[in-house]
């Protein structure tokens, strides 16, 4: 099994075609997938495709491109979002001195305010940083004393100094197609000498399709040509590097059900169908209460709830053992096992 930590499958591009994107990524063997926030007034359209499939989970944040766009967005909000139990990451944020979308001033006010909604509440922090090796660094190392959080360095680019800066703050480095392009030497040479327990591998689809399908539209069933560089630069098996980046995106990304209890995730989800229709208020107030939902009564039979949570049964919430099997119930046992 493979993991694509970082994907966009809310992007329009995919619309068409998503539930044979998806297919074609199990078909492939990735068994898990996460689609990226890069608006927080957008994560409705990523949690439509986060809920639509089990094996799908998003995160939800402000990418530096839009830093200056959502500025009122502070980290109580993204603590109180990110408990939707489909939401297991923060971000994506960080600093992009390549493009310069954001003042730059906006990209580090958003960036800590990230870092401080990941400090709280332990769900890794999705780090984009391009051409902003310096500051990232400082901040980075200022941030951890204050407290640590986890992270990562998603589709990692920069230099060697900062990744392994990254590394001794205890987070991870996320590798893309980029590192099977001719021009990626330097970068398949750093991905030989990072320690095992700290890489990732992902698509960032739709971008950066690795080759050889380089050029063409990304999807996440290609993670499995950059993990075949990746286990070629580092001298073992795929099937190694298959068990070694899934296990370290099991243990950042710890909110994410591992594979035992993938059928149990299963059964949540067919019973969150019904959603809280809206009156009016603030944006937020919306998105809040449409992510926060903890009120679902559909009742469900009480024999599923007991086979769905198979060997670990006796972890069930006590309104669940005790016969009370709503959906509700569901998702306090899911959060308490996962």
């Amino acid at each position: 099994m493979l993991v694509d930590s970082h994907c966009h499958l809310d992007f329009p591009e995919f619309a068409p075609e998503i539930d044979a994107i998806v297919a074609r990524a199990r078909a492939a063997g990735i068994g898990r997938m996460v689609t990226i926030s890069t608006r927080v007034r957008k994560l409705p359209q990523v949690l439509a495709v986060a809920e639509k499939f089990p094996d799908v989970f998003c995160s939800v944040g402000t990418h530096p491109h839009n830093a200056h766009e959502e500025l009122d967005i502070d980290a109580a909000q993204l603590v109180a979002l990110s408990k939707h139990p489909k939401i297991v990451a923060i971000g994506e944020a960080g600093l992009d001195y390549h493009y310069d979308k954001s003042p730059r001033d906006a990209q580090v006010q958003g960036f800590r305010q990230h870092i401080a909604a990941a400090r709280e509440t332990g769900l890794p922090l999705v780090i984009h940083a391009r051409e902003a090796d310096a500051d990232m660094a400082r901040i980075l190392v200022e941030e951890t004393e204050k407290g640590a959080f986890p992270a990562v360095l998603h589709c990692y680019t920069g230099g060697r100094d900062l990744a392994f800066e990254a590394i001794e703050l205890g987070l991870y480095i996320g590798f893309t197609g980029i590192m099977t392009f001719k021009n990626g030497e330097a970068l398949r040479e750093l991905a030989a000498d990072l320690p095992a327990h700290r890489i990732l591998v992902e698509t960032d689809a739709p971008f950066l399709a690795p080759l050889p399908y380089r050029g063409k539209r990304n999807e996440p069933s290609y993670v499995v040509e950059t993990a075949k560089v990746l286990a070629q630069v580092r001298g073992v098996a795929l099937e190694e590097i298959a068990r070694q980046t899934t296990e370290n995106f099991f243990r950042l990304f710890a909110k994410v059900p591992g594979a035992a209890r993938a059928y149990r995730w299963s059964l949540y989800w067919t019973l969150e169908k019904n959603r809280i229709a809206f009156t009016r208020g603030t944006w937020f107030n919306k998105l809040f209460r449409q992510v926060a939902d903890q009120h679902m009564t559909a009742q469900v039979p009480d024999e599923a709830v007991i086979e769905a949570a198979g060997t670990d049964s006796e972890k069930l919430s006590p309104a669940a053992a005790a016969g009370g099997s709503k959906a509700s119930a569901v998702r306090h046992e899911v959060e308490l096992t996962t």
